[in-house]
């Protein structure tokens, strides 16, 4: 569901959407309220819709008549964002908007619903990033042409455009919004298991190279068109959501070898020439592999590993500190690191950190660098 701005009228005028009056006028009210307690911002948020609205969800896809208050589910969740136009404001991502003239002075607001379940609970929030970059980089541009366009007479209603959607139609900017709004559940949280799946057995490789934020070029050797577009997106964001060195403020030393060739049958063939990969990450693999049928557990156990890896990196920190001052600990931080798994992965990024170091911290790296290089793999 896309509306534009909300005036200082306190209405909102919708520009697509492809829910029943319903549960539209629901949505409206609750947005309304938020709005005016500064609850949705141009940093997104996820809040729920109370019962009647999931009724309403489930019924209007069956085409079912409307349930009793004893068939009430679980209610559904949705994800609003504010949009500004490109180049009217500051950027993305700030503080929630107070009052009506800061709230005015965005252009769209997006909502996006899904049916809730339990898992929802600790989950969807973990996408995030992805429903916000899917709102700015792609659902924006379309916004824009909509509004800058004269208005014509809609040919249906907005289900039976999706439903009518064909290739030709992606160059219309409603009839491609109204395919991104119905996939948009698709294109930012279920690509999570997708890749999980296509990559299987050589996950492990993926795995190591974005964990140090290397490129890994994606090559589309298939004939299926919008499908393997499909999959090419899907990688690209699966190799972001597993990047770590964005969070620990680093830049990547080295290009990748590494590089995913995407097949005919949904399939990918993942190629490397240094075969770089450790014991740690294969592991990892494996624990994703198990978990791929919910994208839920699966970017939860994806969140959980970088968060250790972040401690263990702040631990060696620390240890590296003190190594610059008394040499036992210095041969502490050897040891440690020489039995750790993910130890090319932790020193990579060590050394790949953007701060300013003391003559002592650098000479301290590369013996760390050094003896560490020269230790048995762990297998």
């Amino acid at each position: 569901l896309a509306r534009s701005a909300l005036p200082k009228s306190g209405k909102l005028r919708p520009i697509l959407t492809d829910l029943r009056a319903e549960i539209k006028k629901q949505l409206h009210q609750q947005v309304l309220h938020k709005l005016q307690h500064s609850a949705i911002s141009a940093s997104g948020s996820i809040f729920t819709l109370p019962h009647e609205a999931e009724s309403v969800l489930e019924r209007q896809a069956s085409g079912a008549p409307p349930s009793g208050p004893e068939e009430k589910g679980e209610g559904s969740l949705c994800f609003a964002c504010l949009l500004r136009r490109s180049g009217t404001g500051p950027e993305e991502g700030g503080d929630g908007p107070e009052g009506d003239e800061q709230i005015s002075s965005f252009s769209f607001l997006v909502c996006l619903l899904v049916e809730k379940k339990n898992q929802f609970d600790t989950g969807f929030e973990l996408y995030l990033p992805d429903l916000l970059s899917f709102a700015r980089s792609e659902l924006l541009p379309l916004l824009e042409q909509l509004e800058d366009r004269p208005s014509s007479p809609s040919s249906g209603s907005a289900a039976s455009d999706l439903l009518n959607f064909s290739a030709k139609d992606a160059e219309d900017p409603r009839q491609r919004a109204l395919y991104l709004l119905d996939n948009w559940y698709s294109t930012t949280v279920e690509y999570f298991t997708r890749c999980v799946q296509i990559f299987g057995n050589d996950l492990h490789y993926v795995l190591h190279a974005s964990m140090l934020g290397k490129h890994i070029a994606t090559v589309d050797n298939t004939s299926q068109g919008s499908s393997s577009a499909q999959l090419c997106s899907d990688t690209q964001r699966f190799f972001e959501a597993l990047s770590i060195l964005k969070l620990v403020n680093a830049t990547p030393k080295t290009e990748s070898d590494v590089s995913v060739e995407i097949l005919d049958n949904g399939e990918a063939r993942v190629t490397t020439s240094s075969g770089a990969t450790n014991k740690y990450c294969k592991e990892w693999g494996n624990v994703l592999c198990k978990a791929s049928g919910c994208p839920f557990i699966t970017r939860q156990k994806v969140e959980q590993k970088k968060f250790k890896v972040i401690k263990q990196l702040n631990d060696i920190k620390r240890m590296v500190d003190s190594s610059t001052l008394d040499n036992h600990e210095l041969y502490r931080t050897v040891l440690y690191l020489r039995e750790d798994p993910n130890r090319d992965v932790l020193l990579a990024i060590l050394c790949a950190d953007d701060e300013e170091r003391s003559e002592d911290t650098v000479h301290v790296l590369q013996i760390l660098q050094e003896e560490v290089a020269t230790a048995p793999i762990v297998e």
